[in-house]
């Protein structure tokens, strides 16, 4: 399996375990008050449904990084790259497609980018606007522990747990399933209106043998009435770093209707 196949399948399975069918769980009173309170710590909107972007690549900074001589035919394969065109349109976690054109764009470079924003993409939806932290109503268990909080919800055999501390700050989710085992430790900062906003997710999966390492950082733009991401840093740590900018958004209302034939 490719570094980028990977990347995707570490990310995509730890993240769809958050939105996957649950096993009913039983919220006391005493629960929901306590996760109502940690919820109004977290930013939780308003989200988009839908959002269009064009996406571009600092291929100057990921060659640089590569350490690899400037030759001449170097130079012109970072100049072709840079003509690359990517666009994005995702509407959840499940729902994002990527499209990458451009002159003679390697098949695999394309698949690696589309993998690359599909997994960060399912993993923003399924965290980012405060759903680590369960609402009324989630089948979800809760336990109070000398440390904070846990959030237990089991989804098919997976089994997620949410750790807070005592502050009600997320501090890990630990992801365990028939097909891999996933710590992610998310960091969140609050943005001007005092809210937390997920800003980087530090996450280690192992799938059989294999260990893999992913560290993504993003910021936020504001597009409309909503809060996304803009500047995407994502790396596998002593392999390689892209740093993605999203430009040109456009959400819900402002995308233009799809035609329909008559």
């Amino acid at each position: 399996m490719s570094l980028s196949s990977r990347w995707f399948v570490a990310i995509g399975l730890a993240s769809c375990a958050l939105v996957g069918p649950a096993v009913a769980l039983a919220q006391s009173g005493a629960d929901v008050k306590l996760l109502e309170k940690a919820r109004t710590l977290y930013f939780s909107g308003p989200a988009p449904k839908s959002m269009a972007c064009d996406a571009t690549i600092d291929w100057d900074d990921f060659f640089k990084s590569l350490n690899q001589p400037q030759t001449d035919q170097a130079k012109a394969r970072v100049e072709k790259l840079k003509q690359l065109k990517i666009s994005v349109v995702t509407r959840g976690a499940a729902d994002t497609n990527v499209n990458v054109s451009g002159p003679d764009a390697p098949a695999n470079l394309t698949s690696g980018i589309q993998m690359q924003l599909r997994g960060f993409f399912q993993m923003y939806w399924s965290e980012a606007y405060g759903d680590l932290i369960a609402k009324k109503g989630d089948p979800v268990e809760l336990t109070t522990t000398g440390e904070g909080h846990v959030e237990n919800t089991t989804a098919g055999a997976m089994k997620v747990s949410v750790t807070m501390n005592k502050s009600f700050l997320v501090t890990e989710v630990n992801v365990q399933s028939p097909q891999l085992s996933a710590i992610t430790k998310p960091s969140f900062e609050p943005g001007a209106d005092g809210l937390l906003r997920l800003r980087k997710v530090d996450q280690i999966t192992e799938m059989g043998t294999s260990k893999l390492a992913v560290i993504i950082a993003f910021d936020y733009q504001k597009v409309g009435s909503y809060d996304f991401p803009q500047h995407l840093e994502m790396s596998l740590p002593g392999s390689y770093t892209f740093h993605y900018t999203l430009s040109g958004c456009k959400a819900d209302s402002d995308l233009a209707p799809v035609a329909t034939s008559k």
